[in-house]
């Protein structure tokens, strides 16, 4: 049954239950003042008629004021059953309010906790951004550094490769600079001997036959084919002269 369905079934049963009692008190009432009424004649017969004595008139009073109370007390029990649910029904509201309240604060330290949770989840997950962007910043300026040595290494490289040949040739030349001038050097020392036995050979042959020719004669140590064709060409031109 749903909720109206019980109400209106309560409800019913209270109605039926007051509506049984009045019906019996009003008997009660009817038994001790009202006419009584047989099947073969009507007959005004009441309870106080046949109670003569004092004894009697006395009980027939007392069952009067019992029947007077019993009908207040029926109504105080319908008014205090109808209190007593409505307390019943209130009891079971607080109860269910408390579940409620329990149910809420249950759920309001599963809400703090769960913020919590979610602000350190969200913190941890800002620090971790934050770590991945300085790893980034890092690797990027690591990379760019690194590619800059690696640009400065290949430049030297260049450049040294390009300063060695220039150096190599540059020593060629110092070597080959100071080969001619050993070579001129030695052919200026043997050039030197051989003129000074020359002018002697011809000053004794001028001596001795002044009308022969003159024939230079070279020294023996000194070999023209040692000497490079530079420095050959003047001894022959001195010669000549």
């Amino acid at each position: 049954h749903t909720l109206k369905q019980r109400l209106q079934a309560e409800e019913h049963a209270r109605n039926l239950a007051e509506e049984n009692i009045q019906l019996e008190l009003s008997r009660g009432w009817e038994t001790l003042e009202v006419e009584h009424h047989s099947w073969s004649q009507s007959v005004s017969i009441t309870l106080k008629g046949l109670c003569l004595d004092r004894k009697r008139s006395s009980i027939l009073q007392k069952l009067e004021l019992s029947l007077d109370i019993l009908s207040g007390a029926v109504r105080r029990i319908s008014n205090t059953a109808e209190v007593l649910g409505a307390v019943h029904q209130e009891a079971r509201v607080s109860r269910a309010v408390e579940l409620m309240v329990a149910h809420v604060e249950i759920l309001r330290r599963h809400h703090d906790r769960h913020e919590a949770e979610l602000k350190e989840t969200k913190k941890m997950l800002l620090q971790q951004q934050k770590n991945l962007c300085r790893s980034r910043t890092f690797t990027d300026s690591e990379g760019d550094r690194r590619k800059k040595d690696s640009n400065q290494s290949i430049l030297r490289r260049r450049i040294s490769a390009s300063i060695i040949p220039s150096q190599t040739q540059e020593k060629k030349k110092r070597d080959s600079r100071k080969r001619i001038s050993s070579s001129k050097k030695l052919s200026l020392q043997c050039l030197s001997p051989s003129l000074s036995l020359d002018s002697s050979c011809s000053m004794d042959d001028r001596q001795q036959d002044p009308d022969g020719p003159a024939e230079p004669q070279l020294e023996p140590s000194c070999n023209p084919e040692t000497l490079p064709s530079e420095q050959v060409t003047p001894i022959t031109t001195q010669t000549k002269k």
